[in-house]
């Protein structure tokens, strides 16, 4: 053992072997405390968006969706709500898009959106989202839940 005298004249005993390992362990209990808070959040965010996705597929399949009927006038397709906005040719589309519209019930060589289908979904999406969508952009699981919800009930 080691005796040293502190900056105060105070005389004490210690090991430096002893305040090292106390220190060692004191780093690698905050270093394991900090993993498990950071693994923990990103695990409940993790576990709310799988939750979410889980609700949005059981919607799809199960059809208990609240009614997406377009309540208001589109700005992007103005008009009477049956009138045809635009047709969309299977052939233009992707196999991975043929076989998602496929599984969301859609069959024949083309779709038909109506005025009041852009309605809805811009009335649920906002009017800059349904233009990006309308572009090419790809949606996100809720926003393809809410899109197949109003092509069915518009």
């Amino acid at each position: 053992m080691q005796t040293t005298t502190s900056p105060y004249g105070e005389r004490s005993n210690h090991s430096t072997g002893v305040v090292v390992t106390i220190a060692i362990v004191a780093l690698l209990l905050g270093g394991i405390v900090g993993y498990l808070l950071a693994n923990s959040a990103a695990e409940a965010r993790i576990s709310a968006a799988a939750d979410e996705a889980e609700r949005d597929i059981e919607e799809i399949f199960t059809g208990e969706r609240p009614t997406n009927e377009a309540t208001t006038e589109s700005t992007l397709a103005p008009g009477n709500p049956d009138e045809t906005a635009f047709t969309i040719k299977m052939s233009d589309l992707s196999e991975s898009q043929r076989t998602a519209i496929r599984a969301a019930g859609v069959s024949g060589d083309e779709i038909v959106i109506t005025k009041g289908m852009v309605a809805c979904v811009e009335a649920d999406l906002g009017a800059q989202r349904t233009m990006e969508l309308s572009g090419g952009s790809s949606p996100t699981i809720s926003e393809a839940v809410t899109i197949v919800a109003c092509y069915r009930d518009n």
